[in-house]
């Protein structure tokens, strides 16, 4: 249940962030732009996490493998719904991701320069694609295993305040993502509980 509060908290955070807080940002994180290396290192390395560099599907892919396995293997079909969960939210979060992005057309921060308030006119940026790939992977590990949930939500976080800080994203575009996949994973988990295994 806490991951659909969340969703909701980060819905109306994105809402509010639209309206009175994306366009102070950006002038405000100059003195951050020094730790642009930092920010980049960290971003580059969980990219390899996912198989990013190897091919932009290579993570999905495995997922889906895993998931087969699990299914075809008697002693590990317990495993098949949470290998179920991780791989349907992540892919329904990659495309629903674009899908959004493509529709609403928001620019950068770095492609903005003022006129309409909310940035949308050619870019892709709403909501943040770094976001979507690494949370929704993050995530249902966190639900899927309560002491991984720290070192996750440490992952998420980096992952949206380096992708603002280095001007990549406004805050709305982080915090809609995150409430995207809250939602996806929220959804999914309901619909896959009734196959999960009952236990004693």
């Amino acid at each position: 249940m806490w991951v659909a509060w969340l969703a909701v908290a980060m819905a109306a955070v994105t809402a509010i962030s639209l309206v009175a807080i994306d366009t102070r940002v950006p002038p405000a994180i100059g003195g951050f732009r020094d730790l642009d290396p930092v920010w980049n290192a960290g971003i580059s390395t969980l990219e390899w996490a996912v198989l990013l560099p190897v091919w932009k599907w290579a993570g999905e892919l495995v997922l889906v493998a895993g998931m087969i396995a699990a299914l075809a293997i008697p002693k590990w079909r317990d495993q098949a719904p949470a290998w179920l969960l991780v791989a349907a939210v992540h892919i329904s979060s990659r495309y629903i991701t674009n899908w959004i992005k493509a529709g609403t057309g928001r620019l950068r921060p770095t492609e903005w320069h003022g006129g309409d308030t909310f940035g949308f006119a050619d870019g892709i940026s709403f909501p943040s694609g770094h976001v979507a790939i690494f949370a929704s992977v993050a995530l249902p590990l966190a639900v899927l295993v309560p002491r991984l949930r720290v070192p996750m939500f440490v992952v998420i976080g980096f992952v949206m305040i380096a992708r603002v800080v280095a001007n990549a994203h406004f805050v709305s575009d982080v915090t809609g993502a995150l409430a995207l996949v809250a939602g996806l994973t929220w959804i999914v988990g309901l619909a896959i509980r009734p196959l999960s295994p009952s236990r004693p």
